[in-house]
């Protein structure tokens, strides 16, 4: 009896743990609806997949477990998770995250690049009426140095992210990918307050 309930919390807590595991998938799934892609937005259905090749290990995990009849079945369904979680998961899941934030980047890059578009134009006509012509002569320069550095960084940060193996990324080339991705999203930080002294003037 004593071995039997054994079995059953053991199968019960291995099952859990599959469950967290797949809720934990999802959530970092869904983060990736959160922001825009832009031109990475090819990339979004490798990411999808990747994700829902892990869900169904963990469903597939927890159909194997219930199929076990005794303690002794247990310990070896508990090993060949743990060697997934460190040789599968985590590297799918550092390769997803290192997608986001070039993706997020990537983004938030198209973005500011279709507004100051507009914007230039209308700078454009500000310049040839002579109105503000410092100013806007000002604002130009710097949107385009935003520009020129925005787009130097995400280059690195997308060649580190395409030198990573489809399916797998380390901890180390995470935080390198989240560094220069990071170095791309403080630059058009700096754009927010040029836009809105632009939009004042004009």
């Amino acid at each position: 009896v004593s071995k039997n309930n054994a079995y059953a919390k053991t199968r019960d807590y291995l099952i859990a743990i599959d469950n967290l595991y797949i809720s934990y998938v999802r959530l970092i799934k869904e983060h990736g609806n959160k922001f825009t892609w832009g031109q990475l937005s090819f990339q979004k259905e490798q990411i999808v997949k990747l994700l829902d090749d892990e869900i169904n290990y963990f469903s597939q995990h927890q159909t194997e477990i219930r199929k076990t009849n005794t303690l002794e079945d247990l310990p070896g369904q508990a090993e060949e998770l743990k060697t997934h979680l460190v040789e599968e998961l985590d590297k799918k899941i550092y390769k997803t995250l290192a997608t986001y934030e070039v993706a997020e980047a990537q983004g938030a890059f198209d973005e500011f690049n279709a507004l100051s578009q507009i914007l230039d134009r209308v700078v454009v006509f500000k310049l040839k009426s002579g109105e503000t012509k410092s100013i806007v002569a000002n604002w130009t320069t710097e949107i385009k140095s935003i520009r020129e550095k925005t787009d130097s960084q995400l280059n690195k940060s997308l060649s580190a992210l395409n030198a990573t193996p489809q399916n797998s990324a380390s901890s180390g080339e995470l935080e390198i990918i989240s560094q220069l991705a990071s170095g791309a999203k403080e630059e058009l930080k700096r754009s927010k307050p040029l836009f809105a002294e632009v939009m004042a003037i004009l």
